[in-house]
């Protein structure tokens, strides 16, 4: 069986409602959908099933010693070992029971550094209980027939460079984040509720929002006056044009530049 293993249900639908010679048939795998159609000759006939994952279906995290904070030192998790841990077990399952198999894996997730980071970890769940069986990625921008085809005929390798550079981003979100969090929360007697959370993302996003609000509570609002009026042209049409420049910072200046706008106009 030649085992498709897309990012979503809906592009795992749609890819193999475009590569099956016929409407594929909808089959459930410890709850997951999966797709399965068949191509080839009676006498040569293969199999396909395209399944489709919800994201990322692992996650990382610290063994559980380092689970209590008042125990175990924020800077311990800075060379703590970390571990993988299923975040959709039913996908999982079902990765595993179609992977024993498959007598062929092609990852066809995202065209990107997290598309190939989730991918690697669905080959990894195969290989696990499949280790020989031979895996290929193909790369696509658009669900589209045209391009689905080309990207299908023309196979290429899995990039675990890129997916380790998605991964290492993991790693550093999870240790910076843990380590800051706790550390933080412990210094301020945070704790519970209402610790105080710190992430690498998180904590210069929040940054701007305060440098933000600085900047709005000190603004002194400055008045300006403008010059407004209506004209009407040949037709009987009422508009109202242009008057530049568009603020006066003086009262005086918008005084004098509307006794000229009105002298023009007479």
């Amino acid at each position: 069986m030649h085992l498709i293993v897309t990012e979503k249900n809906i592009a795992a639908r749609r890819i193999a409602a475009i590569l099956a010679p016929k409407n594929p048939k909808k089959d459930r795998v410890s709850g997951v959908d999966v797709y399965r159609y068949e191509i080839g000759s009676d006498d040569n006939r293969q199999e396909t099933a395209v399944v489709g994952l919800s994201g990322h279906i692992v996650g990382i995290d610290f063994p559980k010693e380092y689970n209590n904070w008042q125990k175990v030192d924020a800077k311990a998790l800075i060379d703590a070992d970390i571990i993988t841990t299923p975040i959709n077990r039913k996908i999982v399952t079902a990765l595993k029971s179609l992977g024993k198999e498959a007598s062929r894996v092609t990852i066809a997730t995202d065209y990107d550094r997290e598309g190939e980071l989730i991918g690697v970890e669905a080959l990894n769940i195969i290989k696990k209980v499949n280790p020989d069986a031979p895996f290929d990625r193909v790369r696509y921008s658009a669900i589209i027939p045209k391009a689905i085809e080309v990207a299908f005929s023309n196979p290429t390798d899995v990039d675990f460079n890129l997916a380790d550079a998605g991964h290492s981003r993991q790693v550093i979100d999870l240790v910076w984040g843990a380590a800051l969090t706790r550390y933080i929360s412990l210094a301020a007697g945070r704790l519970g509720k209402m610790f105080l959370s710190v992430g690498r993302v998180q904590s210069p996003t929040l940054s701007l929002i305060v440098d933000k609000e600085k900047e709005r509570n000190i603004f002194v609002p400055t008045p300006y006056w403008e010059i407004q009026t209506e004209l009407k042209n040949a037709e009987g049409e009422i508009f109202q044009p242009s008057i530049r420049p568009g603020a006066f910072w003086t009262k005086k200046k918008q005084q004098k530049r509307s006794k000229n706008w009105e002298n023009k106009q007479n």
